[in-house]
Parts: structure tokens; C-alpha cells; sequence
């Protein structure tokens, strides 16, 4: 009988264990056990480390994608990746954009762009015109023109400096060019790895004064049907050339289109004179 009793009084202490310390002494366990200020700790992330609090910080939606809510979070985003990265995302898990065309933004340094922050596990790619080609992988752009010289109306910040212009030793910085005031860029499925871009972005930085700006998407079924039919949307910046073509940089916006289903072709325009464009973004 007094055997049986003090059994019974040891489960009873052990009952009475919190479970972090019947963890700690039953060997290791699964989840991270460290609690935050907030109290309460989420341990469903995709490698089952601790991902949100109670403040609201960052949260994982059905897909299983960590977004951002945190205006401090989003602060240390980190910026876009190499040129030539593929499969190098820019965040482990950063903040999630709509779907669908956004309305074109000033845009002065690669800091401004809406995609830093997105996580992109496949693949990101960057050009800048800066060495005069467009050389990244998986796109075609209909016009091989540079601004080139002193009338060459690249983003601001391209010189490492945002001061309302961009110069560089020994001459002007450089963008994309078309003197018939369209330029088109078409994906490769195949060189990106079999799958389309599911965010595009590009800044259009030159036309003929008050001219518009004009943003067009379009799905994987471009070609393949009637270009109205593959159109994901397109977004116009009313009024916006300024007259100086000679590296000003107040008129430049950026135009950007998420489409998880994949972008096959963005295309850019002026509604008066040339188009001149600068940092093109995609990636996946």
C-alpha cells in the first residue's frame, strides 16, 4: 500500500509539469518552444520555425506564403537580387502583391520598386541597360535601340546617386529605346526554367512632352489568340511627359503586373514621340 501511494504521488507531480518541461526532460521536440513578447508562439511555417506573435506581425495565408503586415518588417525588406540571378529570392518569405496591374509610381532608384520585399524562389532577373544590351535571361525586347549619349533619360539612381539626374565618368547613363513610341518584351517559358514570370515590372521614363504613358500585360495565350482576349489589363499615366529629354527624371513611372497563371508580354508606349524605358524587373 505505501508503494502504491507514493507511485500515485509521482504521476501526480509529474501531471502538475508544465509541458516545456516534460519536453525538455522526455528529449527534444519538434517545434521551437522559444515564446515571444507577445506570448504566444505559431510554429506552422514551412520549415516549422517560429513565424508570428500575437502583435500581428507576419502571418502565413492558405497557400502557405508568409506575408508582411509589420511596417518595420517591411522597412528591412531587403532589395531586388543580380541581374543574372535565377532561383535567388530576394526574401525567405516576404510580403504578397495583388493580383493584376498597379497603378504606375514615381520611381527614382531600384529602392522604389514594389517588388523588394517579394519572395521569388524560382527565379529574378534585372536589366538596366547600363552596359547597352538586353541580356537577361528568358526575354526578348522588340527594339534593340539605347537612349544612349546626352539624350539618354535613364532612372535617377543608376549613378548611385538620387540627385535628378544620372551621370556617370565619362557620359550619361543609359535606357531602352524606340523611336515609333512602342516597345514590347516577350517571356520565354523554356529559359526561365518552363515557367512565366508571375511579376513584371518596368519603368517608362521618356516621351514627347505632356504625352501619356501606357502599360500593357498579357497572359501565356498572347499569340495564341486575339491579342483583346490574352490582355491581363493595362494602366495609363495621363499627362505625364515633361518636356526634357535630355536625363530628366521627374516624368518617370513605374508600371508593374502580377499574374500567377504567368506573363508572356508587357509593352509599353508614348502616346506622342519615342518611349524610353529603364529596369526591367521579373521574376517568380
Amino acid at each position: 500500500m505505501v508503494r502504491r501511494m507514493k507511485r500515485i504521488a509521482i504521476l501526480s507531480s509529474l501531471v502538475a509539469l508544465p509541458f516545456g518541461v516534460l519536453a525538455a526532460c522526455g528529449g527534444s521536440s519538434s517545434t521551437d518552444s522559444s515564446v515571444p513578447d507577445s506570448g504566444v508562439v505559431i510554429t506552422n511555417g514551412l520549415d516549422g520555425s517560429q513565424v508570428s506573435g500575437f502583435d500581428g506581425s507576419t502571418s502565413i495565408d492558405d497557400s502557405g506564403v508568409l506575408s508582411t503586415d509589420d511596417a518595420a518588417a517591411a522597412d528591412d525588406a531587403s532589395a531586388l537580387g543580380d541581374a543574372s540571378a535565377v532561383g535567388d529570392a530576394t526574401a525567405e518569405a516576404g510580403k504578397i502583391l495583388a493580383e493584376g496591374l498597379s497603378d504606375p509610381i514615381p520611381y527614382t532608384s531600384r529602392a522604389d520598386s514594389p517588388f523588394n520585399g517579394v519572395s521569388f524562389p524560382v527565379y529574378l532577373q534585372f536589366e538596366d541597360w547600363e552596359d547597352g544590351v538586353v541580356n537577361t535571361l528568358g526575354v526578348t525586347a522588340s527594339s534593340a535601340g539605347t537612349g544612349g549619349g546626352s539624350l539618354a533619360d535613364s532612372v535617377d539612381g543608376d549613378d548611385g546617386v538620387v540627385d535628378g539626374k544620372c551621370l556617370k565618368e565619362g557620359g550619361t547613363c543609359n535606357s531602352g529605346f524606340s523611336g515609333s513610341g512602342v516597345i514590347s518584351f516577350t517571356f520565354n517559358a523554356a529559359a526561365l526554367g518552363g515557367q512565366l514570370p508571375s511579376h513584371v515590372g518596368i519603368v517608362w521614363t521618356d516621351g514627347s512632352p505632356a504625352c501619356n504613358a501606357i502599360f500593357e500585360a498579357y497572359d501565356a495565350n498572347d499569340g495564341l489568340v486575339d491579342a483583346s482576349a490574352a490582355m491581363i489589363g493595362t494602366k495609363t499615366a495621363t499627362a505625364v511627359g515633361d518636356g526634357n529629354n535630355t536625363g530628366g527624371v521627374a516624368e518617370d513611372r513605374f508600371f508593374s503586373v502580377v499574374h500567377a497563371a504567368g506573363v508572356k508580354r508587357i509593352v509599353v508606349k508614348s502616346s506622342a514621340g519615342g518611349v524610353e524605358v529603364d529596369h526591367l524587373q521579373y521574376g517568380r
